[in-house]
């Protein structure tokens, strides 16, 4: 006969007194005691045994002292018990009613820690779509067209991923509970303010409407965190170290209206943005990409865009048989 399930059922009793010393250890405030050091040292099994549960204990941080956490912690250990008693575990060894019992009770935690203090959702626009969210704790989020972000909010943070696209957030003041918006490789730090975030691929702006925020790099040697002041705008790219600029509040956030508003900017820049907006892709070649251009345009408007673009510019457009755009130097 096969010794896998002695071997297997070893395994859960270890797991299981882990999961009592883990509960018995908390509810003392202790780190350790002379039993549970003996206990470690009986078997080689029974530290690595700590090491997970513990380890999964550990993840709950200090809300697994919550009066409420351990309160229910203690009640499904005695239901488990006053079930044993009744005697619906049938054959089962004494041992493996504690072993459920915990298990459940650290099990439980994690539940209540999710459904108590911590929120994920996620939200986005489609192409040509504009569309603003009220988030958990009444802030406020306008999403541009193609736009995808995630929310995690817990009792001390509230943190969003812009994963692609442009932002604007009006952030609900709180003072105890920072609201972070990453993106790209900086990160937003704002408690009560009115602020933009725009991902271009790899380049990140980020514009402050109203209040102040502090921009800091994920990597901390590309630089120092930056405050920003109403009508400044964090630039920051790969290419180039960050660099704050003053720029006007009334183009940045235009898009909310469907417009798109540059003021002698790059046409390599400006092709990013539209593309952004387009069916099909549009780029323009090195040659061309350093011009400088002034206009406004409608969201998803590429052919007007172009037209104008060839008529100002020396620059001629080519499609290709994928309805994909290039904008290259006249010859």
């Amino acid at each position: 006969m096969s010794s896998s399930h002695p071997d297997r059922e070893m395994e859960v009793r270890r797991m299981a007194e882990a999961s009592l010393w883990q509960i018995r250890l908390t509810e003392a405030d202790l780190e350790s005691s002379a039993e549970f050091e003996d206990w470690l040292a009986s078997h080689p099994g029974n530290p690595v045994a700590w090491t997970r549960v513990h380890a999964a204990w550990a993840a709950t941080g200090e809300s697994a002292t919550r009066p409420d956490v351990m309160a229910a912690r203690r009640d499904a250990l005695n239901r488990a018990r006053r079930a044993g008693r009744r005697g619906w575990w049938g054959w089962r060894p004494l041992w493996l009613i504690g072993s459920v019992a915990a298990l459940a009770a650290i099990c439980l935690v994690g539940v209540l820690l999710w459904q108590a203090n911590v929120q994920e959702l996620r939200y986005r626009t489609t192409l040509g779509q504009r569309k603003a969210f009220t988030l958990p704790d009444g802030s406020r989020a306008m999403l541009d067209a193609g736009t995808e972000l995630d929310v995690r909010y817990s009792r001390r943070v509230r943190w969003i991923l812009l994963r692609k696209g442009q932002a604007r957030f009006e952030v609900a003041h709180n003072a105890a509970r920072p609201f972070k918006v990453q993106a790209g490789s900086e990160t937003v730090v704002a408690v009560g303010t009115d602020f933009n975030v725009d991902l271009i691929g790899p380049k990140v702006l980020v514009t402050l409407i109203r209040g102040r925020v502090k921009v800091a790099p994920d990597d901390q040697d590309r630089g120092a965190a930056v405050m920003l002041w109403p009508g400044q705008q964090l630039v920051a790219s790969p290419s180039r170290p960050a660099h704050v600029e003053a720029v006007n509040i009334a183009s940045v956030t235009a898009w909310e209206s469907g417009l798109l508003v540059f003021h002698n900017e790059p046409l390599g820049s400006v092709v990013a943005i539209v593309s952004g907006y387009a069916e099909y892709p549009v780029t323009a070649d090195a040659d061309v990409s350093d011009l400088r251009m002034s206009g406004v345009f409608k969201e998803g408007d590429v052919a007007t865009f172009v037209d104008a673009i060839v008529h100002y510019l020396p620059v001629n457009a080519t499609e290709a048989p994928d309805g994909a755009i290039v904008l290259h130097a006249k010859r």
